[in-house]
């Protein structure tokens, strides 16, 4: 990810771009994330159908990666939802054995469109962060 763009500065205080500026590779700063308090829309982005409907997808389309059959754990991977809903930008926060990075990678890439987050009733990008959890019960 890139560095935000250069913002305006006064007495050592860096204002910040608002979120309805923010691109895919403008919200991660130095290897860590923007307080998004500033950035955050009113209405985050949702799955379509909402949590239930997620829970539904990540089910039905994991893979349990065959090269690691005693691996279980959690991926906690970050996305960007683009303003027209459609993913962007995908990174692995907290990984495990590479199968299981790239196969929550996967997961990622291959959703639905999502319903953009709106702020003031306009769509902006949003970051999302999500637990992968891989478990086979023996």
């Amino acid at each position: 990810f890139a560095a935000l763009p250069a913002t305006a500065q006064t007495d050592d205080t860096t204002v910040p771009p608002p979120a309805s500026d923010l691109s895919i590779d403008e919200f991660y700063i130095e290897g860590e994330l923007p307080d998004l308090e500033e950035y955050a829309p009113y209405e985050r982005a949702q799955f379509p159908g909402g949590q239930e409907k997620l829970n539904q997808y990540l089910a039905e389309n994991i893979n349990y990666p065959s090269t690691e059959r005693h691996w279980n754990g959690t991926i906690w991977i970050m996305f960007m939802i683009e303003k027209d809903g459609s993913i962007g930008k995908v990174e692995i926060l907290l990984g495990g054995p590479q199968a299981f990075d790239d196969e929550a990678i996967r997961l990622i890439t291959n959703m639905p469109k999502w319903i953009p987050a709106k702020k003031d009733g306009v769509a902006v990008a949003d970051v999302i962060d999500l637990p992968i959890r891989f478990y086979i019960q023996e």
